[in-house]
């Protein structure tokens, strides 16, 4: 258990599915081993498809994508982080602008590897 940790957590939402293999390679050559993948889904296209009331809005998101995967990476050293970024940046950097998806490093206030607590059957 870590209060004030210099841990971050990587979240990368990445738009098109075809770089999700190699995004994952890039952060195994990281050292990530503990990242979590989601199947994720825009706000804009859930609301112009789902809520009848911005269905007015629908031709604001013409063109994205229905599906995207975020991937979670808690990161332990700062420069971890720096690389993470570097690598997903090149991977993503022969996709069109609209299909890169964006990179967010948070600063993590509380870190617990549960895994490491005491205790069970």
């Amino acid at each position: 258990m870590l209060e004030g940790s210099t841990h971050q957590l990587v979240m990368i939402i990445l738009h098109d599915p075809a770089y999700l293999n190699d995004l994952l390679a890039a952060l195994l050559e990281a050292g990530i081993t503990n990242a979590t993948v989601v199947e994720s889904q825009g706000m804009g296209r859930l609301l112009s498809r789902d809520m009848p009331i911005f269905a007015s809005f629908r031709h604001m998101f013409a063109g994205s994508k229905s599906y995207a995967y975020t991937v979670f990476a808690p990161v332990e050293d700062p420069s971890v982080t720096e690389h993470v970024v570097a690598l997903a940046t090149d991977v993503l950097r022969e996709a069109p602008p609209s299909d890169r998806g964006l990179v967010l490093a948070l600063p993590v206030a509380r870190f617990v590897d549960l895994s490491e607590v005491p205790g069970g059957r």
